[in-house]
């Protein structure tokens, strides 16, 4: 996959048709191209309204709560991209334009020396008015594809409840393999739900075992 020099990817029905070229406005629209790239702090307003939505619609499907981020101001988040991004992590946004902000994922890389070779995958979200247009694929794969460049980087760890049946076919898809289950992950009020534990093998490392489900 190209990967443009300023990280824009390009993608027409799920299909990547190129990287860091530039393409106008009214290109976009007419052939219905989506933009993948890392947010920066100008997108901060953008990514707090889809994030939001995201807790409100989803609260079984993410560990913070609507309370907590509502908290959170534009300067605040903006500080924690730019600890993430110092970390060697991201927020990758899926735009239809530059004022549409339609999904989103994130890497963050491990800080202790013993796992500085593990990152993970979390705020996954696409919106309703996207879905079922291979976005989430998109996401994923560019994100993949930005974490095998990472130095040190070998392995990408991701949790998801088990009712999330559409991102665990997905997660399945781009090579993430179940190796376990997290009973009882997260309470949404009185009700309980379990995750499964996926990984992601960046390269071929000896002495390496893959775990899958067990049957």
């Amino acid at each position: 996959m190209a990967v443009g020099s300023i990280g824009v990817v390009f993608f027409q029905l799920g299909s990547l048709i190129g990287g860091g070229e530039f393409i106008s406005q009214q290109r976009l629209n007419t052939y219905n191209i989506m933009i993948i790239r890392p947010l920066t702090i100008v997108d901060i307003p953008l990514y707090r309204e889809l994030r939001l939505k995201a807790l409100t619609r989803h609260p079984e499907a993410f560990g913070e709560t609507v309370e907590h981020f509502k908290n959170s101001t534009v300067e605040q988040l903006s500080e924690r991209l730019i600890a993430l991004n110092k970390c060697g992590g991201f927020i990758l946004g899926a735009f239809e334009d530059e004022n549409s902000l339609v999904g989103l994922v994130a890497l963050s890389r491990e800080e202790s020396e013993k796992m500085l070779h593990r990152g993970k995958l979390w705020g996954m979200y696409v919106d309703p008015v996207v879905r079922a247009k291979g976005v989430g694929r998109m996401l994923v794969s560019q994100l993949l594809e930005l974490a095998k460049q990472s130095s040190g980087l070998e392995q990408i760890h991701l949790s998801v409840v088990l009712t999330n049946e559409a991102a665990i076919k997905l997660y399945r898809s781009t090579g993430f393999e179940v190796y376990g289950t997290d009973p009882h992950a997260l309470k949404v009020g009185e009700c309980f739900h379990d995750e499964y534990l996926m990984v992601r093998f960046l390269r071929a490392s000896g002495g390496v075992v893959k775990y899958s489900e067990k049957a």
